[in-house]
């Protein structure tokens, strides 16, 4: 196979949500990106998978990881079963790489996510979707139900009680959970946090600020456990009890202006697998503008030019190589084609471990309301028919929801374990089925234990809540359709974003303050963008002209020039949206009559470019609450 083209500005490896991003936004700005990805599949590390495609890519990630410690694979130990397939008495196990009769034909009815997460309904993720108009590629449904788990043991029996968590003011107030102390406590630290009070309080105060949160809630707010453990663990998604006040605050301030901007929920759930989905829109965005897209075709080499800085691109199946001024990639391909990426080798860098699991039930998690009862009572009418209706749809299973069980309260687990329920109407399953996403961290001097021994508490304690929804079959052991646990290794070394024209890009990505890996569910797609954002500024400045008119001569003085030139760039679109309308004369929108025809804005807006030096700015990363408003779109509108 040959192209069409043989050079381009920038070669994306790996099309990953970051990588996705980043070339959708370098191909709107009008430089020609070449996208490979040696999957067949999109997303890469952030893919929602059919079951097919689950078993080729749990079967790849088994041979990556007993090749041994030259291998480059952060996915080991992993175990998949197809449990209610089995026969109990069965004596040659099934392959566990072999697709059962019985969901082969539902195959692509499922989209099982390797990156499940959240979407804060405000923030860099929704105003990139929006932004770049890949929202209408994709659809979501609200998060409708977020529990903390609380368990009690007895003599003869440990029970678990899941305590909805209030998602808003209006639900603390109806809230019969919250004795009237525990609702004055809350309300108070809401309100506090509102007023951003406590920014200027932690920065003149950076113990206060390094302190852990639980302690804070504790002593500062004199806060019961359980309620400690509903703001840290339910509205703050802690990961851990040790994460900093500092950090909780900012994402409790996130919390609570997410609520009702969509709904009675801060936080999305993606359609089809969520983030990998996420990924391809952005790719189909890229390709509209004229980005090539090569997949399931191997990177063979990649190295720069002896003569000049061009890097030179060996694939698998195409004719004569391909060069590129500007190459961005996983880190885990720079390290399979031997180039020095911006990490160390996972073997000799030190390590976070994460535990997951993905679990198909056919039935779903039994969350209560806090007023659910009241409200069915107080609404019911026994001579209306339509009450029946109402109480019929009152008590319907929701489609999503998360459970958080707080540290130490399952299975001995130090961290914070999560598990995301999806069911059907988020298209990840089949009718009737539903999809749970368990995860918590390993502790740092504890980190060689196996998935299935970590997650085995858990897993069997989501099945108990799942009996609950079907009280007469709870004699009836429930069988998973589907489970699977693995380990995946994080490298904690620092990141460097940028060396010679070359951008590596971790997973997870990492966070914007500290530079560590963002593992939270509901901070990965904000990570992912942060990070797509820092690597487009990069490249421009990478080709802006050397010359002290063009930013400078240092790498650093032509990022500091690009950034003030899109400033600039944003004020002029903010300045020509806001025309005196005594400049208008006519009244049906632009035409001959306005006072400011078509050419004379084009020629404007061409005047604008050439003094900055063609340097251009899409869009995608500025902020929401951006005073320019929204380029004549709602700003609001998601699928």
């Amino acid at each position: 196979m040959s192209l069409d083209q043989a050079h381009y500005d920038v070669a994306i490896f790996s099309t990953g949500l970051t990588q996705s991003i980043l070339s959708a936004a370098l191909a709107s700005a009008g430089l020609s990106v070449i996208h490979i990805d040696e999957n067949d599949y999109y997303a890469d590390q952030w893919a929602s998978l059919t079951l097919s495609e689950l078993l080729k890519w749990a079967q790849s990630m088994q041979s990556s990881s007993a090749e041994g410690a030259a291998s480059t694979a952060r996915i080991d130990n992993i175990d998949l079963s197809f449990p209610a397939s089995s026969k109990a008495n069965e004596q040659t196990p099934q392959d566990p790489f072999e697709l059962p009769e019985s969901l082969a034909s539902l195959n692509r009815h499922y989209a099982i996510s390797l990156a499940p997460t959240l979407l804060p309904t405000t923030g860099p993720s929704i105003d990139c979707l929006i932004r770049s108009k890949v929202s209408s590629y994709a659809t979501f449904r609200l998060l409708e139900r977020t529990c903390v788990a609380s368990t009690s043991t007895t003599d003869d029996d440990t029970t678990t009680t899941l305590t909805s968590v209030p998602a808003s003011k209006e639900d603390i107030f109806k809230t019969k959970t919250l004795s009237l102390i525990a609702k004055r406590k809350l309300m108070k630290l809401l309100m506090y946090i509102a007023t951003e009070d406590w920014q200027s309080d932690l920065a003149q105060n950076p113990t206060t600020a390094q302190r852990p949160f639980v302690e804070y809630l504790a002593e500062v707010h004199k806060m019961s456990p359980d309620l400690v453990d509903a703001v840290a663990y339910g509205v703050c998604l802690c990961a851990s009890p040790t994460e900093t006040t500092e950090v909780a605050m900012t994402r409790a301030q996130s919390h609570m202006h997410s609520v009702g901007r969509y709904g009675n929920s801060a936080y999305l759930v993606g359609q089809y697998g969520g983030a990998g989905e996420l990924a391809q829109g952005y790719c189909r965005a890229s390709a509209v503008k004229g980005g090539m897209f090569i997949l399931a075709h191997e990177i063979k080499s990649a190295k720069r030019g002896a003569v000049d800085t061009k890097w030179e691109i060996a694939v698998d199946g195409i004719d004569s190589s391909v060069t590129a001024d500007y190459v961005v990639s996983s880190d885990e391909v720079l390290q399979q084609l031997g180039i020095a990426g911006n990490q160390p080798q996972p073997t000799k860098a030190k390590q976070a471990v994460l535990y997951r699991a993905v679990l198909v039930l056919d039935r779903p998690i039994h969350f209560t309301t806090p007023n659910s009862n009241e409200a069915s009572t107080e609404n019911s009418n026994p001579q209306d028919p339509a009450s029946d209706t109402t109480a019929a749809t009152h008590n319907l299973p929701p489609e999503t929801g998360l459970v958080v069980f707080p540290p130490g309260s399952i299975g001995n687990n130090p961290n914070t374990v999560t598990v995301l329920m999806m069911g059907e109407g988020t298209f990840s399953c089949p009718k009737g089925q539903y999809v749970y996403y368990v995860q918590t961290e390993a502790s740092h001097d504890d980190t060689q234990r196996s998935a299935q021994e970590v997650l085995k508490p858990v897993l069997d304690q989501v099945i108990a809540l799942t009996n609950d929804t079907r009280p007469s079959e709870a004699s009836v052991a429930t069988r998973p359709l589907l489970q699977l646990t693995y380990r995946q290794l994080v490298p904690l070394s620092p990141v460097d974003f940028t060396c010679f024209n070359l951008s590596s890009i971790p997973f997870p990505p990492p966070s914007i303050k500290d530079h560590q890996p963002v593992t939270s569910i509901s901070g990965l797609t904000d990570a992912a963008v942060h990070l797509a954002e820092k690597v487009y500024y990069d490249i421009l400045a990478s080709r802006a002209a050397s010359s002290s008119d063009q930013g400078g001569s240092t790498h650093a003085e032509k990022l500091q020039w690009i950034q003030q030139t899109l400033e600039r760039q944003r004020l002029e679109r903010k300045r020509r949206k806001r025309r005196d309308p005594a400049e208008y004369q006519g009244r049906g929108g632009r035409g001959v009559d306005d006072g400011v025809t078509r050419s004379m804005d084009e020629q404007e807006q061409q005047k604008g470019d050439e003094s900055e030096g063609q340097v251009q700015v899409v869009g995608f990363f500025e902020s929401g609450s951006d005073e320019d408003g929204n380029d004549g779109d709602d700003d609001d509108e998601v699928a």
